[in-house]
């Protein structure tokens, strides 16, 4: 069966001991990636919270956020390839840790969100409410007004042999009714030293994206 997907953002998480990081190191890491990463804003918001903001707000946008406890980077809108991607947040990384001799994060999450499109399927609700939940009209009759959006939130605590934890959403578009939009957020709870290891992040961004890619999309398609 066929099936489409486009990748709509990455976003990661990344948890460490809380730390005051001086003014002039966050400037160094804006002047490092502000060219390379097409950082047009560095603000400081009211908490402390640095933010740094790409030029372009209407594709590939790149927010970085810094703050006492924690670091998230964003990229929303994305018209590359998810390697792309790996690319930025391996490069901010290393500034990261280069300019704050910071390595070491207690746990971190990576949320990705794709448009999917699976042949056959013209309506997402219709297949959602009668193919995937078995509901029929006069289910639905108590509601007294038209169902315009549906969807469902799946949560997978981990095991004894994986602690990771998948939540992920299914839901219909509401601008295109033959699409889906599916969520998925990794949440990988063992410390990761990035001055070591990397790629082990690269590794679960890509275990987040096939759990999306296989099982999810693989568990939608049984239904048509």
């Amino acid at each position: 069966m066929e099936t489409s997907t486009r990748m709509l953002a990455l976003v990661l998480e990344f948890i460490m001991v809380p730390v005051e990081i001086q003014e002039k190191k966050y400037r160094l890491i804006f002047d490092k990636i502000s060219d390379t990463h097409s950082i047009g804003s560095y603000t400081t918001l009211a908490d402390g919270t640095v933010q740094m903001v790409s030029k372009n707000l209407k594709s590939n946008i790149v927010r970085y956020m810094i703050m006492k406890d924690r670091v998230v980077l964003s990229y929303e809108l994305c018209e590359n390839s998810l390697n792309y991607y790996q690319g930025l947040m391996d490069d901010f990384l290393n500034v990261f840790y280069t300019e704050t001799n910071i390595n070491t994060f207690l746990m971190h999450s990576i949320t990705i969100r794709k448009l999917i499109n699976i042949s056959g399927i013209e309506d997402s609700r219709r297949f959602l409410i009668e193919n995937v939940f078995s509901l029929k009209d006069e289910n639905l009759k108590y509601f007294q007004r038209p169902l315009h959006m549906c969807g469902a939130r799946l949560f997978f605590p981990g095991t004894t042999d994986n602690n990771t934890t998948f939540d992920v959403r299914i839901e219909t578009v509401l601008d295109d009714f033959r699409t889906f939009f599916i969520e998925n957020k990794g949440i990988f709870p063992q410390p990761i030293d990035i001055s070591r290891s990397i790629s082990a992040v690269s590794d679960n961004i890509k275990s987040t994206d096939t759990f999306i890619d296989n099982n999810i999309i693989n568990f939608l398609t049984q239904f048509v």
